[in-house]
C-alpha cells in the first residue's frame, strides 16, 4: 500500500525538523511516520520550497541604496542604527559521511552540517547557506 501525504503535512513535518534539529526517527514517532519516509519528505519539500520561493523571496541587497534601505528599516523597526542584517547558523544533525573523519564533528559533540541565514527587519530571509561542514564555525561559513 503506498501513502501520500498532504503539501501541508510535509511542510509540517520539514518546518518542525528544520526548527528543532530533530532527528528523523524522532519525527517518525511524533507525526506517526516510518522515519524513512521522513527522510524522503524532508528534503523533497525544502527542494520545492526552494524552486519555488528561491528567486523571488531570497533577495539579498545588491546596491548601496538597497543596503541603506535595509538599515533604515531596522533603526525605525528595532532602534537599531546602521544595521544591516541579523546572522545566526544552526547545526543540523546529521551521521558522519563516509569519509567524513572529523570534518564534520563541531563543539556541541555530534556531527552536523551547518545552516547560516541572515534576516532584514521584518524577519525576511535575505541570504542562506545550508552545507558547510559542522567543525566551520558561523563566522568561518560567513566568510
Amino acid at each position: 500500500m503506498v501513502y501520500t501525504y498532504s503539501p501541508g503535512f510535509r511542510v509540517a513535518v520539514t518546518l518542525w525538523f528544520l526548527a528543532t534539529g530533530s532527528l528523523y526517527k524522532t519525527l517518525g514517532y511524533a507525526f506517526r511516520v516510518a522515519y524513512n519516509t521522513i527522510s524522503l519528505i524532508v528534503p523533497e519539500t525544502c527542494r520545492a520550497i526552494i524552486s519555488v520561493y528561491g528567486d523571488g523571496e531570497l533577495k539579498l541587497p545588491q546596491t548601496a541604496e538597497q543596503w541603506e534601505q535595509v538599515a533604515q528599516q531596522y533603526e525605525e523597526r528595532l532602534n537599531l542604527p546602521q544595521c544591516i542584517g541579523a546572522i545566526d547558523g544552526k547545526h543540523i544533525c546529521l551521521p558522519n559521511p563516509a569519509l567524513g573523519g572529523s570534518y564534520y564533528y563541531n563543539y556541541k559533540k555530534f556531527y552536523s552540517i551547518v545552516l547560516l541565514a541572515i534576516v532584514d527587519a521584518a524577519y525576511k530571509f535575505m541570504y542562506i547557506e545550508v552545507g558547510a561542514i559542522g567543525s566551520e564555525s558561523d563566522g568561518g561559513v560567513f566568510a
